[in-house]
Protein backbone atom coordinates (compact mmCIF):
# COMPACT_ATOMS: atom_id res chain seq x y z
CA UNK A 1 0.00 0.00 0.00
CA UNK A 2 1.14 3.25 -1.18
CA UNK A 3 1.69 5.55 1.96
CA UNK A 4 -0.14 8.43 1.60
CA UNK A 5 1.77 12.07 1.61
CA UNK A 6 2.06 14.03 5.17
CA UNK A 7 0.73 17.45 2.81
CA UNK A 8 -1.71 15.89 0.09
CA UNK A 9 -5.01 16.95 1.90
CA UNK A 10 -3.23 20.53 3.04
CA UNK A 11 -5.30 22.08 -0.27
CA UNK A 12 -8.35 20.99 0.38
CA UNK A 13 -8.46 22.11 4.63
CA UNK A 14 -11.03 24.39 5.48
CA UNK A 15 -10.34 27.96 6.89
CA UNK A 16 -10.56 28.36 10.23
CA UNK A 17 -14.17 30.30 10.39
CA UNK A 18 -14.57 34.07 12.14
CA UNK A 19 -18.00 33.11 14.28
CA UNK A 20 -20.63 35.28 13.75
CA UNK A 21 -20.64 38.26 16.26
CA UNK A 22 -23.90 38.21 17.46
CA UNK A 23 -23.42 34.57 18.45
CA UNK A 24 -20.04 35.28 20.43
CA UNK A 25 -21.87 37.95 22.59
CA UNK A 26 -24.64 35.36 23.01
CA UNK A 27 -22.46 33.02 23.57
CA UNK A 28 -20.11 34.90 26.22
CA UNK A 29 -23.09 36.18 27.80
CA UNK A 30 -24.46 32.45 28.27
CA UNK A 31 -20.82 31.33 29.51
CA UNK A 32 -20.82 34.31 32.35
CA UNK A 33 -23.95 33.85 33.56
CA UNK A 34 -23.43 31.03 35.82
CA UNK A 35 -19.99 32.46 37.17
CA UNK A 36 -21.64 35.79 38.48
CA UNK A 37 -24.25 37.47 40.68
CA UNK A 38 -27.50 38.36 38.84
CA UNK A 39 -26.35 42.28 39.74
CA UNK A 40 -23.24 41.59 37.79
CA UNK A 41 -24.77 39.95 34.92
CA UNK A 42 -27.07 42.57 34.49
CA UNK A 43 -23.75 45.05 33.70
CA UNK A 44 -22.47 43.33 31.82
CA UNK A 45 -25.13 42.20 29.63
CA UNK A 46 -25.79 46.22 29.20
CA UNK A 47 -22.14 46.85 28.57
CA UNK A 48 -21.58 44.03 25.84
CA UNK A 49 -25.05 45.38 23.86
CA UNK A 50 -22.76 48.69 23.72
CA UNK A 51 -20.02 46.94 22.72
CA UNK A 52 -22.09 45.28 19.77
CA UNK A 53 -23.42 48.32 18.91
CA UNK A 54 -20.45 50.08 18.65
CA UNK A 55 -16.47 48.91 18.66
CA UNK A 56 -17.24 44.90 18.18
CA UNK A 57 -18.60 45.68 14.60
CA UNK A 58 -15.22 47.70 14.11
CA UNK A 59 -13.13 45.09 15.38
CA UNK A 60 -14.96 42.32 13.70
CA UNK A 61 -14.74 43.64 10.52
CA UNK A 62 -10.93 44.93 10.82
CA UNK A 63 -10.67 40.83 12.23
CA UNK A 64 -12.05 39.68 8.74
CA UNK A 65 -9.84 42.22 7.31
CA UNK A 66 -6.92 40.62 8.48
CA UNK A 67 -8.41 36.95 7.99
CA UNK A 68 -8.66 37.94 4.13
CA UNK A 69 -4.84 39.22 4.01
CA UNK A 70 -3.82 36.08 5.29
CA UNK A 71 -5.40 33.30 3.20
CA UNK A 72 -2.90 31.01 4.12
CA UNK A 73 -3.59 31.12 7.69
CA UNK A 74 -6.17 31.49 10.51
CA UNK A 75 -6.88 34.63 11.44
CA UNK A 76 -5.69 33.50 14.87
CA UNK A 77 -2.81 31.82 14.26
CA UNK A 78 -0.02 34.55 14.20
CA UNK A 79 -2.00 35.84 17.15
CA UNK A 80 -2.02 32.90 19.12
CA UNK A 81 1.46 32.46 18.95
CA UNK A 82 2.31 35.80 19.53
CA UNK A 83 0.28 35.85 22.68
CA UNK A 84 3.09 32.48 23.75
CA UNK A 85 6.17 33.92 23.04
CA UNK A 86 5.34 37.37 24.64
CA UNK A 87 4.30 36.16 27.74
CA UNK A 88 7.28 36.31 30.05
CA UNK A 89 6.33 33.77 32.76
CA UNK A 90 8.95 30.91 32.97
CA UNK A 91 8.22 27.94 30.06
CA UNK A 92 8.19 24.53 32.64
CA UNK A 93 5.58 24.96 34.63
CA UNK A 94 3.56 27.89 33.00
CA UNK A 95 3.62 27.12 29.03
CA UNK A 96 5.24 23.52 29.18
CA UNK A 97 3.11 20.55 29.59
CA UNK A 98 4.57 17.35 29.68
CA UNK A 99 3.37 13.89 29.11
CA UNK A 100 4.30 9.82 30.56
CA UNK A 101 4.52 6.14 29.60
CA UNK A 102 5.36 3.99 32.37
CA UNK A 103 7.84 1.00 31.02
CA UNK A 104 10.32 -1.16 32.74
CA UNK A 105 12.67 -1.75 30.87
CA UNK A 106 16.81 -1.76 30.47
CA UNK A 107 17.21 2.11 30.67
CA UNK A 108 19.65 2.32 27.45
CA UNK A 109 17.67 0.04 25.35
CA UNK A 110 14.49 2.09 26.16
CA UNK A 111 16.72 5.10 24.87
CA UNK A 112 17.82 3.01 22.02
CA UNK A 113 14.43 2.11 21.08
CA UNK A 114 12.63 5.26 21.77
CA UNK A 115 15.62 7.03 19.45
CA UNK A 116 14.68 4.54 16.69
CA UNK A 117 11.60 5.66 16.72
CA UNK A 118 11.77 8.85 16.65
CA UNK A 119 14.43 8.51 13.32
CA UNK A 120 11.60 6.97 11.65
CA UNK A 121 9.29 9.72 12.42
CA UNK A 122 11.62 12.36 11.62
CA UNK A 123 12.45 10.96 8.45
CA UNK A 124 8.57 10.50 7.36
CA UNK A 125 8.67 14.35 8.20
CA UNK A 126 11.42 14.90 5.70
CA UNK A 127 10.58 12.61 3.43
CA UNK A 128 6.99 13.69 3.79
CA UNK A 129 5.21 10.50 3.86
CA UNK A 130 4.08 10.55 7.81
CA UNK A 131 0.65 9.92 7.21
CA UNK A 132 -2.22 13.00 7.44
CA UNK A 133 -3.87 12.94 11.02
CA UNK A 134 -7.83 12.97 10.89
CA UNK A 135 -10.52 14.77 13.25
CA UNK A 136 -13.16 11.60 11.91
CA UNK A 137 -13.02 11.99 8.86
CA UNK A 138 -11.90 15.07 8.03
CA UNK A 139 -7.88 15.69 7.40
CA UNK A 140 -6.12 17.68 9.90
CA UNK A 141 -3.51 20.19 8.94
CA UNK A 142 -0.30 18.70 9.18
CA UNK A 143 2.46 21.99 9.05
CA UNK A 144 2.98 21.76 13.07
CA UNK A 145 5.18 18.74 12.42
CA UNK A 146 7.52 20.97 10.14
CA UNK A 147 8.43 23.01 13.23
CA UNK A 148 9.02 19.90 15.51
CA UNK A 149 12.41 19.49 15.01
CA UNK A 150 15.65 21.55 14.60
CA UNK A 151 13.87 24.42 16.26
CA UNK A 152 14.20 26.19 19.30
CA UNK A 153 12.38 29.58 21.30
CA UNK A 154 15.19 32.48 21.32
CA UNK A 155 14.36 34.43 24.68
CA UNK A 156 14.48 38.22 24.02
CA UNK A 157 13.47 41.00 25.51
CA UNK A 158 9.41 41.89 25.48
CA UNK A 159 8.83 38.99 22.83
CA UNK A 160 10.80 35.74 22.16
CA UNK A 161 10.92 34.36 18.80
CA UNK A 162 10.74 30.88 17.30
CA UNK A 163 13.78 29.95 15.15
CA UNK A 164 13.48 26.51 12.82
CA UNK A 165 16.70 25.26 11.34
CA UNK A 166 16.94 22.94 8.30
CA UNK A 167 16.60 19.49 9.57
CA UNK A 168 19.95 18.17 11.10
CA UNK A 169 21.49 15.03 11.96
CA UNK A 170 22.25 15.23 15.31
CA UNK A 171 20.28 15.01 18.93
CA UNK A 172 22.00 16.71 22.08
CA UNK A 173 22.23 14.38 25.20
CA UNK A 174 21.62 15.11 28.78
CA UNK A 175 23.28 13.32 31.53
CA UNK A 176 24.36 14.66 34.99
CA UNK A 177 23.78 18.06 33.60
CA UNK A 178 26.53 17.30 31.05
CA UNK A 179 25.63 18.25 27.11
CA UNK A 180 26.42 15.29 24.61
CA UNK A 181 26.10 15.78 20.87
CA UNK A 182 25.65 12.42 19.24
CA UNK A 183 24.35 11.30 15.38
CA UNK A 184 21.38 9.95 15.21
CA UNK A 185 21.71 9.70 11.07
CA UNK A 186 24.73 9.42 8.92
CA UNK A 187 25.23 11.31 6.20
CA UNK A 188 23.28 9.00 3.88
CA UNK A 189 20.31 9.78 6.66
CA UNK A 190 20.93 6.04 8.09
CA UNK A 191 20.66 4.77 11.76
CA UNK A 192 22.81 2.54 13.34
CA UNK A 193 21.43 0.97 16.36
CA UNK A 194 24.93 -0.37 17.91
CA UNK A 195 26.55 3.21 17.34
CA UNK A 196 23.63 4.65 19.30
CA UNK A 197 23.63 1.96 21.78
CA UNK A 198 27.73 2.20 22.04
CA UNK A 199 27.26 6.00 22.19
CA UNK A 200 24.57 5.93 24.98
CA UNK A 201 26.56 3.86 27.18
CA UNK A 202 29.78 6.10 26.94
CA UNK A 203 28.10 8.78 28.03
CA UNK A 204 26.43 6.95 31.23
CA UNK A 205 29.94 5.93 32.02
CA UNK A 206 30.47 10.04 33.24
CA UNK A 207 31.14 10.69 36.33
CA UNK A 208 31.31 14.24 36.96
CA UNK A 209 28.72 16.75 37.37
CA UNK A 210 28.13 19.27 35.36
CA UNK A 211 26.40 22.89 35.84
CA UNK A 212 22.69 22.86 35.91
CA UNK A 213 23.33 25.47 33.14
CA UNK A 214 19.48 24.47 32.06
CA UNK A 215 18.13 25.94 35.00
CA UNK A 216 18.71 29.08 33.29
CA UNK A 217 15.90 28.78 30.87
CA UNK A 218 13.47 28.32 33.47
CA UNK A 219 13.61 32.28 34.70
CA UNK A 220 11.50 34.77 33.80
CA UNK A 221 11.92 35.44 29.78
CA UNK A 222 13.53 38.54 29.98
CA UNK A 223 15.93 37.40 32.58
CA UNK A 224 16.92 34.84 30.34
CA UNK A 225 17.38 36.76 27.40
CA UNK A 226 20.06 38.89 29.71
CA UNK A 227 21.90 35.74 30.83
CA UNK A 228 21.29 34.07 27.25
CA UNK A 229 23.35 37.34 25.99
CA UNK A 230 26.10 37.07 29.01
CA UNK A 231 26.44 33.04 28.23
CA UNK A 232 26.66 33.70 24.47
CA UNK A 233 29.10 36.73 24.70
CA UNK A 234 31.99 33.47 24.78
CA UNK A 235 32.45 31.94 21.19
CA UNK A 236 32.37 28.78 22.53
CA UNK A 237 29.63 28.68 24.39
CA UNK A 238 27.85 30.50 21.37
CA UNK A 239 28.69 27.53 19.64
CA UNK A 240 27.01 25.34 21.89
CA UNK A 241 24.24 27.10 22.44
CA UNK A 242 23.97 26.96 18.49
CA UNK A 243 24.09 23.29 18.44
CA UNK A 244 21.46 22.64 21.11
CA UNK A 245 18.70 25.19 19.20
CA UNK A 246 19.51 23.42 15.83
CA UNK A 247 19.56 19.91 16.80
CA UNK A 248 16.86 18.06 16.08
CA UNK A 249 15.67 17.42 19.75
CA UNK A 250 16.67 16.39 22.94
CA UNK A 251 17.34 13.78 25.12
CA UNK A 252 17.60 13.44 28.85
CA UNK A 253 18.87 10.50 30.54
CA UNK A 254 18.34 10.19 34.28
CA UNK A 255 21.14 9.08 36.52
CA UNK A 256 18.98 9.10 39.57
CA UNK A 257 15.13 7.88 40.63
CA UNK A 258 12.69 10.69 40.06
CA UNK A 259 8.99 11.23 40.22
CA UNK A 260 7.66 10.99 37.28
CA UNK A 261 5.25 14.22 37.32
CA UNK A 262 7.69 16.05 38.76
CA UNK A 263 10.34 14.72 35.67
CA UNK A 264 8.16 15.71 33.00
CA UNK A 265 7.20 19.17 34.16
CA UNK A 266 10.40 20.73 36.08
CA UNK A 267 12.65 18.83 37.28
CA UNK A 268 14.15 21.49 39.63
CA UNK A 269 16.31 22.30 36.34
CA UNK A 270 18.52 19.89 36.52
CA UNK A 271 19.37 18.09 33.42
CA UNK A 272 16.56 20.02 31.33
CA UNK A 273 16.47 22.37 28.60
CA UNK A 274 13.14 23.80 28.68
CA UNK A 275 13.48 26.04 25.13
CA UNK A 276 13.21 22.95 22.75
CA UNK A 277 9.97 21.59 21.01
CA UNK A 278 11.04 17.85 22.35
CA UNK A 279 13.05 17.54 25.24
CA UNK A 280 12.51 13.53 25.97
CA UNK A 281 13.72 11.86 29.12
CA UNK A 282 14.63 8.41 30.01
CA UNK A 283 13.87 7.40 33.83
CA UNK A 284 15.93 5.12 35.41
CA UNK A 285 13.57 2.31 34.61
CA UNK A 286 13.16 3.10 31.52
CA UNK A 287 9.98 5.06 31.45
CA UNK A 288 9.66 7.72 28.77
CA UNK A 289 8.91 11.15 29.24
CA UNK A 290 8.25 14.33 27.05
CA UNK A 291 7.98 18.20 28.23
CA UNK A 292 7.25 20.22 24.97
CA UNK A 293 7.57 24.11 24.76
CA UNK A 294 4.64 25.15 23.02
CA UNK A 295 4.26 28.42 20.87
CA UNK A 296 5.14 26.00 17.79
CA UNK A 297 2.54 23.73 17.99
CA UNK A 298 -0.08 21.61 20.45
CA UNK A 299 -0.76 18.80 22.34
CA UNK A 300 -2.40 16.62 20.05
CA UNK A 301 0.51 16.87 17.61
CA UNK A 302 3.18 15.58 20.53
CA UNK A 303 0.82 13.30 21.01
CA UNK A 304 1.06 11.14 18.42
CA UNK A 305 4.46 11.55 18.69
CA UNK A 306 5.41 10.68 21.56
CA UNK A 307 2.47 7.52 21.35
CA UNK A 308 4.52 6.13 18.10
CA UNK A 309 7.98 6.51 19.34
CA UNK A 310 7.10 4.64 22.95
CA UNK A 311 6.00 1.87 21.08
CA UNK A 312 8.50 -1.50 21.11
CA UNK A 313 11.13 -1.93 17.90
CA UNK A 314 11.64 -5.80 17.27
CA UNK A 315 14.20 -6.85 19.77
CA UNK A 316 17.91 -5.50 18.79
CA UNK A 317 21.15 -7.95 19.91
CA UNK A 318 23.02 -4.61 20.44
CA UNK A 319 26.71 -4.72 20.56
CA UNK A 320 28.83 -2.29 22.91
CA UNK A 321 32.32 -1.03 20.86
CA UNK A 322 33.98 0.94 23.21
CA UNK A 323 36.28 2.68 19.80
CA UNK A 324 32.78 5.14 19.94
CA UNK A 325 33.47 8.79 20.14
CA UNK A 326 31.03 10.92 21.48
CA UNK A 327 31.15 14.92 21.40
CA UNK A 328 30.96 16.79 25.34
CA UNK A 329 30.16 20.19 24.63
CA UNK A 330 32.77 21.85 26.87
CA UNK A 331 31.54 25.19 28.52
CA UNK A 332 33.85 28.22 29.55
CA UNK A 333 32.17 29.36 32.77
CA UNK A 334 34.20 32.40 34.36
CA UNK A 335 33.31 32.25 38.66
CA UNK A 336 30.80 35.69 38.42
CA UNK A 337 28.91 33.32 35.74
CA UNK A 338 29.36 29.67 37.86
CA UNK A 339 27.88 31.87 40.66
CA UNK A 340 25.30 32.89 39.03
CA UNK A 341 24.02 29.43 37.72
CA UNK A 342 23.77 28.22 40.67
CA UNK A 343 21.90 30.46 42.46
CA UNK A 344 19.64 30.85 39.63
CA UNK A 345 19.33 26.48 39.89
CA UNK A 346 18.50 27.17 43.91
CA UNK A 347 16.01 29.96 43.38
CA UNK A 348 14.29 27.93 40.28
CA UNK A 349 13.89 24.53 42.62
CA UNK A 350 12.65 26.47 45.35
CA UNK A 351 9.75 27.92 42.76
CA UNK A 352 9.03 24.42 41.77
CA UNK A 353 8.91 23.47 45.59
CA UNK A 354 5.72 25.70 45.12
CA UNK A 355 4.07 23.42 42.84
CA UNK A 356 1.91 20.57 44.45
CA UNK A 357 1.35 17.20 42.02
CA UNK A 358 -1.18 15.00 42.38
CA UNK A 359 -1.20 11.70 40.28
CA UNK A 360 -4.24 10.26 40.34
CA UNK A 361 -5.27 6.85 38.38
CA UNK A 362 -8.23 5.15 38.96
CA UNK A 363 -8.94 1.48 37.96
CA UNK A 364 -12.31 0.86 38.63
CA UNK A 365 -13.63 1.17 35.09
CA UNK A 366 -12.96 3.72 32.01
CA UNK A 367 -14.19 4.68 29.17
CA UNK A 368 -15.90 1.62 27.74
CA UNK A 369 -17.87 1.73 30.97
CA UNK A 370 -18.83 5.20 30.29
CA UNK A 371 -20.07 4.28 26.99
CA UNK A 372 -22.43 1.78 27.89
CA UNK A 373 -23.87 4.53 30.56
CA UNK A 374 -24.43 6.12 27.17
CA UNK A 375 -23.04 9.34 28.70
CA UNK A 376 -19.69 10.80 26.81
CA UNK A 377 -16.25 10.17 28.53
CA UNK A 378 -14.80 13.20 28.57
CA UNK A 379 -18.26 15.86 29.28
CA UNK A 380 -18.54 12.62 32.14
CA UNK A 381 -14.82 13.73 33.59
CA UNK A 382 -15.54 17.55 32.99
CA UNK A 383 -18.66 17.45 35.36
CA UNK A 384 -17.10 15.34 37.82
CA UNK A 385 -14.48 17.54 37.84
CA UNK A 386 -17.29 20.35 38.88
CA UNK A 387 -18.52 18.15 41.25
CA UNK A 388 -15.54 17.96 43.22
CA UNK A 389 -14.19 21.33 42.67
CA UNK A 390 -17.53 23.06 44.50
CA UNK A 391 -17.41 19.95 47.18
CA UNK A 392 -13.81 21.50 48.44
CA UNK A 393 -14.30 25.18 47.58
CA UNK A 394 -18.46 25.28 47.79
CA UNK A 395 -18.35 28.13 44.67
CA UNK A 396 -17.75 27.73 40.79
CA UNK A 397 -14.51 28.48 39.10
CA UNK A 398 -13.63 29.61 35.48
CA UNK A 399 -13.16 26.14 33.52
CA UNK A 400 -11.42 25.94 30.43
CA UNK A 401 -10.65 22.51 28.28
CA UNK A 402 -8.73 22.85 25.34
CA UNK A 403 -10.56 21.68 22.29
CA UNK A 404 -8.56 21.01 19.13
CA UNK A 405 -8.89 22.90 15.60
CA UNK A 406 -5.99 21.40 13.83
CA UNK A 407 -8.65 20.33 10.95
CA UNK A 408 -8.89 23.79 10.16
CA UNK A 409 -6.02 25.55 7.94
CA UNK A 410 -3.07 26.60 10.79
CA UNK A 411 -5.92 25.76 13.17
CA UNK A 412 -4.59 25.66 16.88
CA UNK A 413 -7.58 25.28 19.77
CA UNK A 414 -10.27 27.15 20.79
CA UNK A 415 -11.83 26.49 24.46
CA UNK A 416 -14.74 24.67 26.02
CA UNK A 417 -16.49 26.15 28.45
CA UNK A 418 -17.63 23.56 30.97
CA UNK A 419 -19.58 25.46 33.48
CA UNK A 420 -22.90 25.66 32.17
CA UNK A 421 -26.53 26.10 33.84
CA UNK A 422 -26.92 22.84 34.01
CA UNK A 423 -23.49 21.93 35.79
CA UNK A 424 -23.75 24.31 38.26
CA UNK A 425 -26.93 22.36 39.48
CA UNK A 426 -24.59 19.72 40.42
CA UNK A 427 -23.89 21.07 44.06
CA UNK A 428 -25.42 18.61 46.71
CA UNK A 429 -23.76 15.72 48.11
CA UNK A 430 -25.62 13.51 46.28
CA UNK A 431 -25.69 13.36 42.42
CA UNK A 432 -29.38 13.14 40.65
CA UNK A 433 -29.02 10.86 38.00
CA UNK A 434 -31.26 12.90 35.54
CA UNK A 435 -29.24 16.82 36.51
CA UNK A 436 -26.10 15.16 35.61
CA UNK A 437 -27.21 13.36 32.47
CA UNK A 438 -28.22 16.79 31.04
CA UNK A 439 -25.61 18.39 32.05
CA UNK A 440 -23.38 16.14 30.60
CA UNK A 441 -25.45 16.69 27.20
CA UNK A 442 -24.88 20.49 27.53
CA UNK A 443 -21.35 20.00 27.65
CA UNK A 444 -21.17 17.80 24.44
CA UNK A 445 -23.03 20.43 22.39
CA UNK A 446 -20.84 23.17 23.92
CA UNK A 447 -17.85 20.80 22.58
CA UNK A 448 -19.10 20.73 19.09
CA UNK A 449 -19.36 24.38 19.21
CA UNK A 450 -15.61 24.82 19.89
CA UNK A 451 -14.63 21.92 17.23
CA UNK A 452 -16.27 23.94 14.79
CA UNK A 453 -14.24 26.89 15.41
CA UNK A 454 -17.74 28.46 16.64
CA UNK A 455 -16.74 29.30 20.77
CA UNK A 456 -16.64 32.51 21.43
CA UNK A 457 -13.17 33.00 23.07
CA UNK A 458 -10.50 33.20 20.36
CA UNK A 459 -12.82 35.64 18.66
CA UNK A 460 -13.19 37.80 21.62
CA UNK A 461 -9.39 37.60 22.14
CA UNK A 462 -8.94 38.33 17.91
CA UNK A 463 -10.69 41.52 18.64
CA UNK A 464 -8.85 42.10 21.38
CA UNK A 465 -5.55 42.16 19.49
CA UNK A 466 -6.70 43.93 16.62
CA UNK A 467 -7.90 46.61 19.47
CA UNK A 468 -3.78 46.62 20.64
CA UNK A 469 -2.86 46.77 16.60
CA UNK A 470 -5.26 49.99 16.16
CA UNK A 471 -4.04 51.26 19.61
CA UNK A 472 -7.62 51.25 20.98
CA UNK A 473 -6.37 51.78 24.84
CA UNK A 474 -9.40 51.22 26.60
CA UNK A 475 -12.65 49.10 25.51
CA UNK A 476 -15.56 48.80 28.52
CA UNK A 477 -15.99 45.45 27.28
CA UNK A 478 -12.34 43.90 27.85
CA UNK A 479 -12.51 45.84 31.18
CA UNK A 480 -15.49 45.01 32.84
CA UNK A 481 -15.38 42.72 35.91
CA UNK A 482 -16.68 40.22 34.47
CA UNK A 483 -14.48 39.62 31.70
CA UNK A 484 -11.62 39.15 33.94
CA UNK A 485 -13.50 36.68 36.24
CA UNK A 486 -14.45 34.64 33.02
CA UNK A 487 -10.89 35.14 31.93
CA UNK A 488 -8.96 33.79 35.06
CA UNK A 489 -8.73 30.18 34.74
CA UNK A 490 -9.64 28.17 38.17
CA UNK A 491 -9.96 25.36 36.10
CA UNK A 492 -7.71 24.73 33.68
CA UNK A 493 -8.06 21.40 31.60
CA UNK A 494 -7.01 19.05 28.77
CA UNK A 495 -7.80 15.51 27.88
CA UNK A 496 -5.13 13.67 25.91
CA UNK A 497 -5.78 10.42 25.25
CA UNK A 498 -4.03 7.84 24.37
CA UNK A 499 -3.46 3.92 25.19
CA UNK A 500 0.87 4.73 25.39
CA UNK A 501 0.15 7.99 27.62
CA UNK A 502 -0.29 7.14 30.64
CA UNK A 503 -0.48 10.66 32.22
CA UNK A 504 -0.25 14.05 30.72
CA UNK A 505 0.78 17.44 33.10
CA UNK A 506 1.07 20.97 32.92
CA UNK A 507 0.93 23.78 35.44
CA UNK A 508 -2.33 26.00 36.70
CA UNK A 509 -2.88 29.10 34.91
CA UNK A 510 -3.57 31.00 37.69
CA UNK A 511 -2.42 30.75 41.58
CA UNK A 512 -5.43 29.92 42.69
CA UNK A 513 -6.53 27.48 40.61
CA UNK A 514 -5.81 24.07 38.89
CA UNK A 515 -3.79 22.42 36.26
CA UNK A 516 -5.78 18.86 35.19
CA UNK A 517 -4.80 17.05 32.89
CA UNK A 518 -6.12 13.44 31.49
CA UNK A 519 -6.04 10.14 29.72
CA UNK A 520 -9.52 8.63 29.47
CA UNK A 521 -8.48 4.80 28.82
CA UNK A 522 -10.66 1.40 27.86
CA UNK A 523 -10.72 0.60 31.05
CA UNK A 524 -9.02 3.22 33.42
CA UNK A 525 -8.96 6.93 33.89
CA UNK A 526 -5.61 8.64 35.02
CA UNK A 527 -5.43 12.25 35.86
CA UNK A 528 -2.72 14.76 36.95
CA UNK A 529 -3.03 17.65 39.27
CA UNK A 530 -1.17 20.36 40.31
CA UNK A 531 -1.58 23.48 42.08
CA UNK A 532 0.39 26.15 43.72
CA UNK A 533 1.34 25.99 47.79
CA UNK A 534 -0.77 28.42 50.21
CA UNK A 535 -3.11 29.70 47.69
CA UNK A 536 -6.24 28.58 49.19
CA UNK A 537 -6.45 25.53 46.76
CA UNK A 538 -5.92 21.48 47.82
CA UNK A 539 -4.66 19.53 45.27
CA UNK A 540 -4.91 16.17 47.53
CA UNK A 541 -8.42 16.89 48.87
CA UNK A 542 -9.29 17.57 45.24
CA UNK A 543 -7.71 14.45 43.93
CA UNK A 544 -9.84 12.46 46.70
CA UNK A 545 -13.22 14.29 45.76
CA UNK A 546 -13.03 13.15 42.42
CA UNK A 547 -12.52 9.92 43.27
CA UNK A 548 -15.62 9.61 45.33
CA UNK A 549 -17.50 11.42 43.03
CA UNK A 550 -15.97 8.36 40.27
CA UNK A 551 -17.46 5.92 42.50
CA UNK A 552 -20.87 7.69 43.65
CA UNK A 553 -21.50 8.19 39.71
CA UNK A 554 -20.93 4.25 39.33
CA UNK A 555 -23.85 3.48 41.80
CA UNK A 556 -25.34 5.99 40.26
CA UNK A 557 -25.29 4.61 36.58
CA UNK A 558 -25.17 1.07 37.56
Amino acid sequence: MQAKRMLQFQPCIPRLPVPELNSTINLYLKFVKPLVSPQLFSITQNKAQKFLEKDAKILHEQLINFANQNRNSSYIAEFWRQSYLSTRAPNPININPGLFHYKKKDQIQSAVNTLLNSAKFIQQIKDLTLPPDFSGNQPCDMIQYLHMFSRTRLPRKDMDIGVSYPLSRFIIILYKNNFFRIELFDEYYQVSPNKLFSSLKKIISTNSEGLPIGSLTGQDRDIWAIDYDLLSSNDINKANLEQINSSLLILAIEDENVDSLKSILHNYGRNRWFDKPICLTISKDGSVGVNFEHSWGDGQTVTRFFSEIVEETEKLDLVYDDNILVNQLNWEIDLNLKQKILTKHIEFGNWCDNLEIEEFGFSNYGKNQIKKWKLSPDAFIQMALQIAHWRVHKRVGSTYESASTKHFLRGRTETIRSVSEDSIKLTSDQIDKQLFIKAVETHVQTSKIANLGLACDRHLFGMQCIANLMNIKQIEFYDDETYKIFSKIILSTSNLSSENVDFFAFGPVSDKGYGIGYSIHNDKLNLSITNFKGQSTNGNQFKNEVEKCFIQLKQTFD
